[in-house]
């Protein structure tokens, strides 16, 4: 996104320029996360919750909700359930 306001803003890019590339951008990244939606949930479980884990470690140590939270079985489940 830096990148296109760069375009825009230092070479007069055209607003429908801009507006197409926008767009295209957002598809490719949406085609992207449901890329790899769809490779952790061909993981096997054990996987599929340790990458679910690791993704969302920060959130799991910031967030005042988890940091209570010390039921290892229930962030398990929650992590399954999250998406990138």
């Amino acid at each position: 996104m830096i990148c296109l306001n760069r375009l825009r803003s230092q070479f007069n890019l055209r607003s429908e320029t801009y507006n197409e590339i926008k767009q295209h951008m957002q598809y490719d990244n949406k085609m992207a996360t449901e890329e790899l939606e769809t490779f952790i949930e061909c993981l096997p479980p054990s996987l599929k919750v340790s990458v679910a884990i690791t993704m969302y470690k920060e959130t799991f140590e910031k967030h005042d909700f988890f940091i209570g939270l010390r039921n290892t079985k229930l962030l398990t489940f929650i992590a399954q359930k999250l998406r990138p």
